[in-house]
């Protein structure tokens, strides 16, 4: 079981997040992008959120789109990665050049989050 509230804040450090740049298993939404990789040894589960300034060029509208997207994070906290068996590294790129709206955005998450448990226990 995995612990994703207690790494939120806690930062991936940077040669790892290239390798999962590099060499993840990527998933695609509509305005999201997920790469993710199992964790080496017995780290614990942590998610990277990018809005890239190209995109979105409001530091205001960056900062609201994460704040949503660690909010929904927050709440399917208990139900997707309490049945994980391995920790994983994730990084979620918002790829639009709008703001969303919440339930738009929890809908896309949650599907993501589906696919990837799914991807997860094929690979089981």
């Amino acid at each position: 079981m995995t612990n994703m509230q207690s790494s939120m804040n806690a930062k991936i450090p940077k040669k790892i997040i290239e390798e999962i740049y590099h060499s993840s298993k990527k998933i695609y939404g509509k305005s999201l992008i997920l790469l993710w990789k199992e964790a080496e040894k017995k780290n614990t589960s942590k998610i990277l959120i990018s809005v890239p300034k190209k995109k979105i060029k409001k530091a205001v509208d960056r900062n609201y789109i994460k704040r949503i997207i660690r909010e929904i994070c927050r709440e399917m906290n208990n139900n997707a990665f309490a049945s994980m068996s391995k920790p994983i590294w994730l990084i979620l790129i918002y790829n639009k050049t709008t703001k969303p709206k919440f339930n738009k955005l929890n809908i896309e998450l949650s599907n993501l989050f589906q696919t990837l448990m799914n991807n997860i226990n094929e690979n089981n």
